[in-house]
């Protein structure tokens, strides 16, 4: 979260009094982003920190973003107290919400949100991918890749047989006991043959992920990510995997990743984008003077983070709520934003499980 404890003491303190004031003077809901965070937090502490970040990230106006663009990455709290004060203020819910706790590490277990990170000892998450892979298959699954969804057929309120054009041919599979749907809802929506007359689409900004092998260890104690909200950046975040991998580090070499988003107007070459990375990494400070860049790679991903403006999200409410007016009974749809503010893996997979198992 965003720690304002450097901030003159006067700002502070009209914080708190603002505080005071508000939580026995509660607004209407709020319609976007921006009206979420000058509710929690004023304008004027707003306008220099929340606000700032979020048009940074997204590159759009706060008053244009849904509520959710605040829990995207970790704005719906301020650090204002150290620890000796914390406790003091944690007696109040409401205070609660709204300030950060200022040293994780020494957050009590509970205070916890209770989300947890799994990686796997050995570097790299296509390990888990793998893993995954190897289960199904040996519990009687198939996966078909290079793949796309041609036609659902529904009987009944039931859907029955799905087609699948895979490798220059069709595949068909019938007597469907459950479609489980993760991708997103604009795809599911074509299949139900809506119309999507009369609904604009802002296109989200491109994700680049940088993977870049360094031949000294990155100054970063033990932080292993941080969300970089400097306006004029295209960083979005870093993370440096050494921090909670072990055995990361190979032949040497510590591997970082930078996440840039870049406007997708822009028509920047593979070789523009490696350059605003090593650019903005120095920048950052976190290699020392003998530090050099031995491998760098870009990879644009296909689906990157989501642009999570109003006219997006009523959008994908609209069809969600068309879907489940289908009333389809062997239907699950599951998967970043296919509930309000979803989009965390934690979330994903505890909503997954739970409808799973009451469909069960």
């Amino acid at each position: 979260y965003i720690d304002i404890r450097h901030f003159q003491e006067k700002q502070i303190n009209d914080l708190r009094e603002y505080f005071k004031l508000s939580e026995f003077n509660r607004r209407t809901l709020p319609k976007n982003a921006k009206e979420y965070a000058e509710e929690r937090f004023s304008k004027e502490v707003s306008d220099i920190t929340i606000n700032i970040a979020l048009e940074k990230v997204f590159q759009k106006p706060a008053e244009d973003l849904d509520v959710g663009a605040i829990n995207f990455t970790p704005l719906s709290r301020l650090v204002i107290s150290d620890e000796d004060q914390i406790h003091e203020d944690y007696k109040s819910e409401f205070l609660r919400e709204r300030i950060a706790y200022p040293e994780q590490r020494d957050l009590p277990l509970e205070l916890s949100s209770g989300r947890r990170g799994y990686y796997p000892k050995e570097f790299g998450i296509f390990r888990v991918v793998e893993a995954l892979k190897k289960e199904i298959l040996s519990n009687g699954g198939s996966i078909l890749t290079s793949s796309s969804i041609k036609n659902i057929k529904i009987n009944f309120n039931k859907i029955d047989k799905i087609s699948i054009y895979c490798k220059d041919e069709i595949k068909e599979i019938d007597n469907i006991n459950s479609l489980i749907w993760t991708a997103n809802i604009f795809s599911l929506g074509k299949l139900f043959d809506f119309s999507f007359k009369g609904y604009k689409y802002d296109t989200p900004l491109k994700t680049y992920v940088v993977n870049i092998l360094v031949d000294h260890e990155p100054e970063l104690g033990d932080l292993y990510y941080f969300f970089c909200y400097e306006k004029g950046f295209k960083t979005f975040r870093l993370t440096n995997y050494s921090a909670y991998c072990k055995n990361a580090k190979r032949d040497g070499l510590y591997p970082i990743s930078m996440e840039l988003l870049i406007d997708p107007s822009k028509n920047l070459t593979t070789k523009m984008i490696e350059e605003i990375a090593q650019k903005e990494l120095k920048s950052f400070n976190i290699l020392n003077e003998k530090t050099d860049i031995k491998f760098i790679k870009v990879e644009q991903l296909v689906s990157g983070i989501p642009m999570l403006t109003l006219n997006n999200t009523n959008s994908i409410k609209s069809i969600r709520n068309k879907i489940k007016k289908e009333q389809i009974n062997n239907l699950i749809i599951t998967g970043v934003l296919s509930e309000d503010n979803l989009f965390f893996q934690t979330d994903v997979l505890i909503d997954l499980y739970n409808k799973i198992s009451d469909y069960e």
